[in-house]
């Protein structure tokens, strides 16, 4: 499987825009959708677990998107509790 990172930039006015899509070759049109749901939460909200991720953001297989994310040069930690993985940014 192959990934990209697809960065646009525009002038606006006052300044420049940059646009971020994280896509993925031969994956589903929502694998961009989840990861950036996934990266903005763990900006936002420190760490994720999966039971969240499925709760909040209905993602079933989020060591999958955080593989993406990794991948796309993020560096995102997993901490173990029992059987749980508790994903947070570096």
């Amino acid at each position: 499987m192959m990934e990209f990172i697809v960065i646009l930039m525009g002038v606006v006015i006052g300044g420049v825009g940059y646009h971020i899509y994280i896509t993925t070759k031969g994956c589903s049109p929502k694998a961009g959708t989840q990861a950036r749901a996934v990266l903005a939460h763990l900006k936002k909200n420190k760490n994720l677990t999966a039971k969240e991720a499925k709760e909040l953001y209905s993602i079933g297989a989020l060591r999958s998107v955080v593989c993406r994310l990794r991948s796309a040069g993020y560096e995102i930690e997993t901490e173990m509790n029992g059987h749980r993985a508790i994903y947070s940014m570096k």
